[in-house]
């Protein structure tokens, strides 16, 4: 009797063992899937923040091609202004 007791407890120690493994293997699959959709989401922020970036880098390029040409449009005005009053003034003086 006190053999098969003996076998009966080391039984039920294998069975507990053996369920212990097979939860840590669960938790290791578990952590490993919590993992993968971490490292998802990680690289689709990375994407959006890098995409957010171009776009402000495209609209800042673009207000800064405005500003130049609105820039040179005003300087060409105030020059072909300035010109036409000059030679108006030299033709009153020939005058």
């Amino acid at each position: 009797m006190n053999m098969n007791s003996l076998s009966l407890s080391l039984s039920l120690s294998l069975l507990r063992e053996r369920e212990r493994e097979r939860e840590r293997e669960r938790e290791r699959r578990e952590r490993a899937e919590r993992d993968r959709e971490r490292e998802k989401r990680e690289r689709r922020e990375s994407g959006e923040r890098e995409r957010e970036s171009e776009r402000e880098i495209s609209s800042l390029s673009l207000s800064l091609s405005l500003s130049l040409s609105l820039s040179l449009s005003l300087y060409l005005s105030l020059s072909l202004s300035l010109s036409l009053s000059l030679s108006k003034t030299n033709q009153y003086k020939g005058a």
